[in-house]
């Protein structure tokens, strides 16, 4: 697929590719070509992704607004959540909590919740592995990716997101060969730069 053939181009490219840190959105086929070509790096999810990913979920699950954000907080927001655990054990702990959490609101609310699906099941099966391998604290910390006073950094891809638009955008939406690309990335690169 392209993205490895990138990748591979990439690979050829840099003298210590081990060192790498990627991040994407986490579509598959990204994973998949990062798996191949770069199976050591640390590869980071886009928080802003991955939070809009369950926001939607727990919209079908039948979350209110106000339960959303309490469970967002404890995913996302507060300084002992989810994404901000710094080991696996206390990843584990803090699921256990959203599991309590979800399991109160779906008791009190019982009447609505039955028949949808159960967001701790749902994010236990599909989003709970993505935390625990490419957006945690500790994954982060441990590639360096901190700001100055050595604090995690969240991985956001806006700016990745912007030049895929513009690639896009150039292309006429059109597939173009790995070197037709390289060089409209190149000219775009040099415009930014001047």
């Amino acid at each position: 697929n392209s993205y490895q053939e990138l990748l591979e181009y990439i690979s050829k490219e840099l003298n210590n590719p081990n060192q790498l840190i990627i991040g994407s959105d986490g579509a598959v086929p990204i994973k998949n070509a990062v798996q191949a070509v770069f199976p050591d790096t640390t590869h980071l999810y886009c928080t802003r992704h991955v939070r809009k990913n369950i926001e939607r979920q727990l919209i079908k699950c039948r979350a209110i607004q106000e339960e959303r954000r309490m469970l967002l907080e404890i995913i996302f927001d507060s300084s002992d959540s989810l994404l901000q655990s710094e080991t696996e054990e206390e990843f584990d702990v803090r699921l256990e909590d959203l599991r309590t959490r979800w399991d109160v609101l779906k008791r009190n609310h019982e009447a609505r919740f039955r028949g949808a699906t159960d967001f701790f099941q749902w994010f236990s099966q599909y989003q709970a592995d993505v935390f625990r391998n490419h957006m945690i604290a500790s994954l982060r910390i441990a590639a360096h990716y901190t700001h100055r006073n050595g604090s995690p950094r969240l991985f956001y891809n806006n700016d990745i997101e912007s030049m895929n638009y513009a690639l896009k955008s150039q292309t006429n939406w059109e597939l173009q060969t790995l070197p037709d690309i390289i060089d409209i990335l190149d000219k775009q690169i040099t415009r930014q730069r001047n």
